[in-house]
């Protein structure tokens, strides 16, 4: 029998993930079942559950993907760069991810997600590390500003990471509803904003 090599393993993988994601934010985590998911992926109910016992299942492993892009998008900063460079970096990036090919898909996919998470304590919880990790991650950029004194001393680190998260939270959820939203005027704007509060004395 041939060896299953390591990439045929992950590349199977997202492919289930890539199909319940379709199928989740089609019709939602309720009315999407784990034959639906086979359906979309091409592959046998064998296959699926060789990976994944069950909806939730799949739903842990797409949060902490999620995580774990996060995580790789901080970890991407210019330490040497200023905080308020390094927050407008990310901003592109995040933003720019909602342009791509499978953002919308991704999009409906997450709103069904945080609608989920206020039925299900167990998706809540799953979420919860997700969530945290954006906050936590401009949380740290605008301490080390202030700092290095780039950053308005009196700046409350928590509460801007809180809102400039919502912020991305709100333009996405208006995005996958509204086709006139205008990424670019959005990014331009949270920037004046971003900067009109982080370097204001």
């Amino acid at each position: 029998m041939p060896k299953v090599t390591t990439f045929y393993l992950h590349a199977r993988r997202q492919q289930i993930l890539d199909a319940a994601v379709a199928c989740f934010a089609r019709r939602g985590f309720h009315e999407s079942t784990m034959l639906d998911i086979c359906k979309e992926a091409e592959l046998s109910p064998g296959a699926i559950y060789r990976y994944f016992a069950s909806k939730d299942a799949i739903i842990e492993v797409s949060c902490s993907d999620a995580q774990k892009t996060i995580s790789s998008l901080f970890d991407s900063i210019n330490p040497d760069s200023t905080a308020i460079n390094n927050i407008e970096r990310l901003i592109d990036r995040f933003f720019g991810a909602l342009t791509e090919s499978n953002a919308l898909i991704n999009t409906r996919f997450a709103i069904q997600l945080w609608a989920e998470a206020l039925r299900s304590p167990r998706i809540a919880t799953i979420m919860l590390p997700v969530i945290s990790s954006f906050r936590s991650g401009i949380e740290s950029i605008v301490e080390q500003g202030k700092q290095q004194r780039s950053i308005n001393p009196e700046a409350d680190a928590t509460g801007f990471a809180r809102l400039l998260q919502a912020a991305y939270e709100g333009i996405r959820l208006q995005g996958a509803v509204d086709p006139d939203v205008n990424l670019r005027t959005y990014v331009s704007t949270l920037k004046q904003v971003c900067r009109k509060y982080l370097l204001t004395v």
